[in-house]
């Protein structure tokens, strides 16, 4: 119903210069699109970034479910909890530490015996060095 020449309460697709709903849907669809799109860029570039965070993510819960039972029986045993962890994991940097040694010992050892570390190293600067 009308009041004064006003057209308030007349629906818009029953107006002569209205859209057809198609091209409302088309829009709506494109809009729908692009904010989709732009959502899935979002994601993908926090992804992206956050890789290097998850990873470590990753192995600190590994390496916690790893320990959790050794930490459980040392707490049986008598030894707080706090201890029992600090003690695991002086024990396995320990063990990383003695295997990065006897790998890498006798691999420095051939090094310093080498004639090209005495040659290149030895009496050059190392800015100099073209070995």
């Amino acid at each position: 119903m009308t009041i004064q020449g006003r057209d308030d309460d007349v629906h818009p697709a029953l107006t002569p210069h209205a859209r057809p709903p198609t091209a409302r849907l088309w829009t709506r669809l494109l809009w729908l699109a692009a904010a989709i799109a732009a959502a899935f860029l979002l994601v993908w570039t926090i992804a992206a970034h956050a890789a290097g965070a998850l990873a470590l993510l990753f192995v600190a819960i590994v390496l916690a479910e790893g320990l959790r039972p050794l930490v459980s029986w040392l707490h049986a045993h008598g030894l707080p909890r706090p201890f029992a962890v600090l003690l695991l994991y002086l024990f396995v940097l320990g063990g990383l530490g003695a295997l990065l040694w006897a790998l890498l010992s006798p691999l420095l050892g051939q090094l310093s015996m080498s004639d090209w570390w005495g040659r290149c190293w030895g009496c050059r600067p190392r800015w100099w060095c073209r070995c």
